[in-house]
């Protein structure tokens, strides 16, 4: 889940990697207007399903601008995991 927490629109560059730190795939928003949110379904891209690792974000607005979320659902359990993107200082 991205959400746009700036008052200009913003564009957004993810990077997806394997536990081992390797590349396995890269997207992009364009123009995620303020205050909208995006939600992306990795499992649905057969270079990510069933994967884990790190999702790393580059982006062209204010810093703090982007509030991210990554959520894992386990489907036999019905449990869900919430982890909170973090911002690294400049």
């Amino acid at each position: 889940m991205t959400q746009n927490a700036s008052n200009q629109a913003i564009n957004a560059t993810f990077h997806y990697y394997n536990a081992a730190g390797t590349l396995l795939q890269t997207g992009s928003i364009s123009s995620l207007q303020p205050r909208a949110l995006n939600v992306f379904n990795v499992g649905n891209v057969p270079a990510l399903a069933g994967q884990s690792g790190h999702i790393v974000v580059s982006h062209d607005g204010p810093y703090g601008g982007l509030n991210i979320k990554a959520i894992a659902l386990e489907p036999s359990t019905g449990f869900s995991f919430d982890t909170p993107g973090v911002t690294r200082p400049y």
